[in-house]
């Protein structure tokens, strides 16, 4: 496995016994034998933990969904691109607030994002 040069870790998350590591390319993820790299789709700026994976979020291009293993664009989450996410609180099932640090704060509900 290759590690990007100069790839700092932002964010540890623990889910299911597995260990990752949030870069700015890369999600490293240690199961306690093994770490595996999962490239991400652009640049990644956070990642938050919510009961069905996580939801990162690429620089230039949206929010996707993480299951562990692979990325999953969020559709109509273009919205995101150049907005700064700072929180995301789930609400309920497949319900969620996005908290941007200059623009609001948006819903998003059974996929559909509300402004």
């Amino acid at each position: 496995m290759s590690i990007e040069k100069n790839d700092e870790i932002w964010k540890i998350y623990e889910d299911k016994g597995i260990i990752y590591f949030q870069s700015f390319t890369t999600i490293y993820s240690y199961n306690g034998d093994e770490v595996k790299s999962i490239k991400g789709p652009f640049i990644l700026l956070f990642m938050f933990r919510t009961s069905k994976g996580f939801i990162s979020q690429a620089l230039g291009n949206g929010l996707y969904w993480f299951d562990g293993t692979k990325f999953k664009f969020i559709e109509g989450s273009e919205l995101f691109s150049w907005k700064k996410v700072h929180s995301i609180i789930e609400k309920g099932d497949d319900d969620y607030w996005i908290c941007t640090a200059n623009d609001g704060i948006f819903s998003f509900h059974g996929g559909n994002l509300y402004i």
